[in-house]
């Protein structure tokens, strides 16, 4: 099934056979880990980005972290994460005005979609990149992840992502994947700020899995 995202084509994957799942006693309890988790690290980003600016002046006397990406700035699109990769190689990702990151809610089935790519040519479907398509969403809020193969809405508050590999490679989650997304806020001038992250995304046609992980965006909804 092919969809059209902002003149852009993309192919969705066709259904996979369905899978027997039994009901987890610790789903709400690994959720709530990995939300509290989400929360932690971008509170520690924020505090020591605060920190790194407001100590400047001269002779290096200000803090800087050796390993938190910056959080976006308010009224600019920008976005960060880790790929780890199917051989557990780490690439850390940071976007900003030279690349695109585009939040649209022209987004056919999904009331939002989400464009994270290292690229503007193209509208960055060409360039690795990822998408998430979100369901009911209400600016403010934490979604569960959903099956990528429906394109379809149901009533709670869901997503799901897909990260595109350069070579064409697609990985997506799977509706029991340890997957997050949190819309934190939107500003004055209707930008979004949100976190996300996702372990398991599994290749389509293949067997490898990836994992999204520490993500942190801005955008201007379009």
């Amino acid at each position: 099934v092919t969809r059209t995202y902002l003149g852009q084509t993309r192919n969705r994957l066709p259904p996979k056979a369905a899978r027997a799942s039994a009901a987890n006693p610790k789903e709400i309890t690994v959720r709530d880990q990995h939300r509290s988790l989400l929360r932690r690290w971008a509170v520690a980003a924020l505090t020591l980005l605060t920190v790194s600016t407001g100590c400047g002046g001269g002779g290096g006397g200000g803090m800087t972290s050796p390993t938190a990406p910056p959080i976006p700035t308010a009224g600019t699109g920008s976005a960060v994460f880790r790929i780890i990769g199917p051989d557990g190689t780490e690439t850390s990702y940071s976007f900003g005005s030279n690349n695109l990151v585009r939040c649209s809610t022209n987004a056919g089935f999904a009331s939002l979609f989400i464009r994270l790519s290292r690229d503007r040519i193209g509208d960055g479907a060409n360039a690795p990149h990822i998408d998430m398509d979100v369901c009911n969403h209400q600016l403010v809020g934490a979604f569960d992840p959903k099956s990528p193969q429906d394109a379809t809405c149901g009533t709670e508050p869901t997503f799901d992502i897909f990260w595109h590999e350069e070579d064409g490679t697609v990985y997506s989650n799977e509706i029991t994947s340890p997957c997050l997304l949190e819309l934190t806020g939107v500003g004055a001038d209707n930008s979004l700020m949100g976190m996300f992250s996702c372990s398991g995304l599994t290749e389509f046609g293949g067997t490898r899995s990836v994992d999204v992980l520490d993500g942190v965006f801005e955008c201007i909804v379009e």
